[in-house]
C-alpha cells in the first residue's frame, strides 16, 4: 500500500472520528467529566502533601524545641537540614498542584473553534501540525494487505475501551 494512502486514510478518519461536529456536544462532555475527575485527583494529593507538610513542620519545631532546652547532639542539625530540604520539595509540589488544579472547563465553541484550526491544518497541508496531530491522537496505525486499523489514544473521550480500532475492508 501507497503510504500517501496510508496518511489520507488516518487524515480521514480522524476527521470522521474527531474532528466531527456531530459529536461535539457528546465530545465537550466527556472531556470535561475527564478534567474533573484529574482536579479531584489533584484535589486529594494536595490534601495529602499538606498533610505532610504539617507533619514535617511539627518534627521540625519538635528538634527546635529540644535543642532551646540543652538538648543538642550532631542528629538534630543533620535531621533539621533533612526536614528543611523535605519541607521545601513539599512547599513546590504543592504550588505546582495549585497552579494546575485552577478549574478548567471547556465548551462547544472553544472546542469548535480548536477543531476548525486543526481542520485548516488538513485542508491547508500543513505537515508539521498534522504530523502534531496524529502524534497526540492517534496510538498506532497497522497496515495489513487487505485493510488499515487506526489506533486512537483519546479513549477517554470514546465510551469504547481502549484501543478503539477502526478497519477498512
Amino acid at each position: 500500500m501507497r503510504r500517501e494512502y496510508v496518511e489520507n486514510y488516518v487524515i480521514r478518519q480522524l476527521e470522521v472520528h474527531l474532528l466531527n461536529d456531530a459529536i461535539l456536544p457528546t465530545l465537550v462532555k466527556k472531556l470535561n467529566a475527564y478534567q474533573k475527575k484529574n482536579q479531584t485527583s489533584a484535589t486529594e494529593e494536595q490534601a495529602k502533601l499538606e498533610d505532610e507538610l504539617a507533619k514535617t513542620k511539627a518534627q521540625l519545631e519538635n528538634i527546635v524545641a529540644a535543642v532551646v532546652n540543652g538538648m543538642f547532639q550532631e542528629i538534630f542539625k543533620t535531621k533539621a537540614v533533612e526536614l528543611q530540604r523535605h519541607q521545601s520539595e513539599l512547599e513546590e509540589r504543592l504550588t505546582a498542584i495549585s497552579d494546575q488544579s485552577q478549574p478548567v472547563s471547556f465548551t462547544e465553541e472553544q472546542v469548535r473553534g480548536y477543531f476548525s484550526t486543526m481542520k485548516s491544518y488538513i485542508h491547508d497541508r500543513n505537515i508539521p501540525e498534522i504530523k502534531r496531530m496524529i502524534d497526540s491522537y492517534v496510538e498506532k496505525v497497522t497496515v495489513f494487505a487487505d485493510h488499515i486499523e487506526v489506533y486512537f489514544r483519546w479513549h477517554f473521550l470514546m465510551r469504547v475501551k481502549p484501543p478503539m480500532h477502526l478497519r477498512r475492508r
